[in-house]
Order: C-alpha cells, then structure tokens, then sequence
C-alpha cells in the first residue's frame, strides 16, 4: 500500500512537500525499476542459458531412442536375410553341333549296329532288331558317362512291336550341359 499512498500524495498533493515526494517517488520508482530489470535480465540469462540445454537434452534422449530402434531393426534385419536362401540359377547349355559329330562319330566306331539322327538338340537312337538291346544298352551307359560335363535326359524310348516301323528298340536323348550363373536372393514367406 505504500506505493498506493504515495502516488496519491505525489499526484493530489500541493505545496513543497509533494514536490519533495514526488522527487522522492520517482528515486524509488527508478531504483525499484532496475531492480526489477536487473532481475528480468538475469532470468533472461537464465532462460537463454537453460532453453539450449533442455532443448539439447531432448534431442539427445531423442536420438538414443532412435538409434535403439534402427539398431533393433538393423538386427530383426539380419535376422531375416540370414533366412533367405541363397540359391545359385542353373540353365541348360545345348551341346555345339560339332561336339555332338564328334560324339556320333565315336559312338559309330563303337556301335555301329546303331544309327544315329541328331535334330533341334535330341539324340535319336535306333536299332533295326531287338536282338542288338546288349549293344543298345551299352551305348546308353557310354552316352551317359562320354562328358564328365554332359548330361543325359531320355526324352522318349520304345522296345517291341509298339514302335512300329523297322526299328523296334529307339530312344530319344536330350545331352546338355549345366550353367551355374550368380545367385539370386529368394523372398520366402
């Protein structure tokens, strides 16, 4: 209430005296001013000193949970890719038309009660009696054992009078090779 009193006696009031008051109102008004300023001012420090470091502590609590998280997932990550297979692609390579006349040619010296029709990558072998199955045979085990890199898939075969025509013992070959190409990661489920 003093503040109140005063101004009112340095406002209402007259002669000498108010003007000493006012003269004395307006000293106290000042230093009580700066007081106040000096304090806001500190508090501004204060503010300015303290925002940084708050803001800096949630953005650091921030990015240890966040870096929590992506290394949680950097391993559920792992995790799944040690799961998926790694599988290798395989093709069939068709056998040159000269390396198959090279075969031909040998498997005449060794066979030649056989004949021999080689069209679009099939082996066609036929023998004209069913007395040559001993030799049919064995050129099936030679076909399949000529190439360590061959390999040998019976297409077709036919012994008896089903066959018809003058050759009652025939088979149809496939011989390619294998292709091993560069793995493709598989999505499982």
């Amino acid at each position: 209430m003093g503040i109140i009193n005063d101004l009112i006696d340095v406002f209402i009031g007259s002669g000498s005296n108010a003007r000493l008051e006012r003269m004395r109102f307006w000293n106290r008004f000042k230093r009580q001013m700066g007081e106040f300023l000096t304090l806001v001012a500190q508090g501004s420090m204060l503010t300015i000193a303290v925002v940084p470091l708050g803001v800096a502590l949630v953005l650091s609590i921030v990015i240890v949970i966040q870096s929590g998280m992506v290394e949680s997932a950097r391993v559920q990550l792992q995790a799944r890719e040690a799961l998926v297979p790694v599988v290798p692609v395989l093709s069939r390579v068709p056998i040159t038309d000269e390396e198959m006349a090279g075969f031909i040619d040998a498997a005449n010296k060794h066979y030649p009660v056989l004949t021999y029709k080689y069209e679009e990558g099939l082996l066609r072998i036929e023998a004209r009696s069913t007395d040559l199955f001993p030799s049919f045979e064995r050129f099936m085990g030679h076909a399949d054992m000529y190439h360590p890199d061959w390999r040998v898939k019976l297409e077709a075969f036919c012994a008896g009078r089903e066959c018809g025509g003058d050759a009652p013992l025939s088979a149809t070959l496939a011989i390619f090779k294998i292709a091993i190409h560069d793995p493709v990661m598989v999505e499982t489920e």
